[in-house]
């Protein structure tokens, strides 16, 4: 977005609380699903992953694969990813 956007807001925290609440307001949950699943699938893409795992016991494994490795970089990252792995999987539960 924009610089002038932040300002419009009144701050850039102003801006993410707004569109937050437009997005959770507006969206459905189905929607917001398949956003958050396509933005871990593109960020999983970039540390050459090329499937989002399907459960969190298999991104479990590729946190622990990634430590049996030696590659702490990426096991770093993917922990860093977790979060939205945990939500997409509490999401697809309900």
């Amino acid at each position: 977005m924009r610089p002038q956007m932040g300002r419009a807001f009144g701050g850039l925290e102003a801006m993410s609380e707004a569109v937050s609440s437009y997005y959770a307001g507006f969206y459905s949950p189905a929607e917001r699903l398949a956003q958050a699943r396509e933005e871990l699938s593109q960020a999983l893409a970039g540390l050459g992953i090329d499937a989002l795992p399907g459960s969190r016991q298999a991104f479990r494994q590729l946190i622990d694969a990634a430590f049996a490795s030696g590659d702490s970089d990426l096991a770093a990252k993917l922990i860093q990813l977790a979060p939205a792995m945990a939500e997409i999987t509490d999401q697809a539960r309900r």
